[in-house]
């Protein structure tokens, strides 16, 4: 059976409105650069971060992609995704677990670690990035109602 998702980007909300905090700046390290940071919306199942990073450095070989996902609803357990990336892979793109609670005008941390083996015991390079979570107020209650993400 296939479940239909509706799913939006959060920036596809704001165009008309201005956001008073900074947007965070792109991240490069010696391995990736940061082409994308911003949460998606899923009628279904609520918020995610959506991430996309081009690989600025050739990968030595496939790499084993740890993401930790600051998590909004609790902050001593993060959110974790993990990819395998093979060696000629020009990008990266990820998705974290579903989100359902955050802080308004609040900037969170992604941390990516690639590792050369499956076992993540020998780090190739780590990323950081940070993504902020801004909802003009006029739209929290659609965003509960809609999506079940609560704003506080």
């Amino acid at each position: 059976m296939r479940v239909a998702s509706a799913t939006v980007s959060l920036f596809s909300l704001l165009p008309f409105v201005v956001v008073a905090t900074s947007l965070p700046s792109p991240s490069k390290s010696e391995y990736l650069t940061s082409t994308g940071a911003a949460f998606g919306l899923a009628s279904d199942t609520g918020a995610f971060y959506a991430m996309n990073f081009d690989v600025r450095k050739a990968l030595p070989a496939a790499v084993y992609v740890v993401a930790l996902f600051d998590n909004p609803e609790n902050p001593e357990l993060p959110l974790k995704a993990e990819v395998t990336v093979p060696a000629d892979a020009k990008e990266i793109q990820l998705r974290s677990p579903p989100i359902h609670a955050f802080t308004n005008n609040k900037r969170y941390k992604v941390r990516l670690m690639l590792y050369t083996d499956s076992d993540h015991a020998h780090l190739l390079t780590s990323h950081s990035q940070e993504v902020l979570f801004s909802v003009p107020k006029q739209l929290v209650r659609q965003f509960s109602e809609q999506y079940g993400i609560a704003v506080r």
